[in-house]
């Protein structure tokens, strides 16, 4: 059966015996839940999400999901959008460039996370060069492994696989107690031992099972199908 922010309500109610303090409200609670939760291990459900990424004119960065964590591919959705990693020294080195040498046709990308300004928070967000040459919509696709995104509303759906909901609520009353009964026991405590527990590892067990395998992703960081390349930063082409 999903899980809704207000049935995780009640799963506060149930482990404090009453309502929660209102300083910390179940959203907050469920947010923080649902953050260990993805980072507890490298859960299998949590790959191969997909999506595509937009373009604007002019601009040295690509918007990432709102869930997103890691990178596992990224490709053009065209074949006149060519797309490569690169890392972060090189990207430097090809903005920096006084009279930039030519791409051969190709986008080089680095993940980058932008600190906080003024209102804006963090953002992770993906840095190219050159600066898109046009505004459109789905230019590339990315596969990326997924983390957590804030959830926002009392009816919203917990988004996690039916399998990991008894991990989920037994997660959620440890923050509840760990938070506000601390007397009882910390909350790091209380993590460390459902980490070691049966509930977690039957949870694990169901995500491999689940998806043994999801084989050779095109695109994939590890491959480099290509068998030449132009690197702008040096003009010079490299082998396989």
């Amino acid at each position: 059966m999903a899980l809704t922010v207000l049935q995780c309500e009640q799963w506060i109610r149930l482990t404090l015996g009453g309502s929660p303090d209102p300083v910390l409200s179940t959203l907050q609670l469920v947010n923080m839940t649902g953050k260990h939760f993805v980072s507890m291990t490298s859960w299998r459900y949590l790959e191969g999400v997909e999506a595509t990424l937009d373009t604007v004119l002019s601009q040295t960065w690509l918007a990432l999901p709102a869930n997103f964590k890691s990178p596992i591919a990224l490709y053009g959705a065209t074949s006149n959008a060519a797309i490569e990693w690169t890392t972060r020294e090189a990207l430097n080195e090809m903005r920096a460039q006084s009279t930039p040498a030519g791409t051969g046709g190709y986008t080089y990308a680095v993940v980058e996370t932008v600190a906080a300004t003024g209102s804006t928070p963090p953002t992770t967000r993906l840095a190219i060069f050159p600066p898109s040459s046009t505004t459109a919509s789905a230019v590339y696709r990315m596969v990326y492994r997924a983390g957590w995104a804030n959830l926002t509303a009392d009816a919203t759906y917990v988004p996690i696989p039916v399998w990991g909901e008894n991990l989920f609520e037994t997660l959620l009353m440890a923050f509840a107690r760990g938070l506000q009964r601390e007397e009882q026991g910390s909350t790091d405590k209380r993590l460390e031992e459902i980490a070691r527990g049966r509930i977690f590892r039957n949870a694990l067990h169901d995500d491999r099972t689940k998806q043994p395998e999801h084989g050779r992703i095109q695109g994939a960081i590890a491959q480099r199908r290509r068998r030449w390349r132009v690197w702008p930063f040096s003009g010079h082409s490299t082998g396989p």
